[in-house]
């Protein structure tokens, strides 16, 4: 998941604002190609980035339970250790 989309108030805005979209093409042009091409962004978004789903949301540096951290990448231009 993206960074910026990790905190949940920003996956539910995206929800809202894809849905406030939808709403405006069905409204104003009925079921036209911008509604379907809306509709697939909403699906998508919600299949992609739930916006309930608060185990992407950041903890605060906490890692979730259960899981190790990941090992230091090298830097570029910089050997890593073997």
């Amino acid at each position: 998941m993206h960074p910026w989309l990790k905190p949940l108030h920003r996956r539910i805005a995206l929800a809202l604002f894809l849905l406030a979209w939808l709403g405006w093409e069905w409204w104003y042009a009925g079921f036209g190609p911008w509604f379907w091409i809306v509709l697939a962004l909403l699906l998508f978004a919600l299949w992609h980035y739930p916006p309930f789903d608060r185990s992407g949301e950041d903890r605060g540096g906490r890692l979730p339970s259960g899981s190790k951290p990941a090992k230091e990448q090298p830097r570029p231009g910089e050997r890593g250790r073997p």
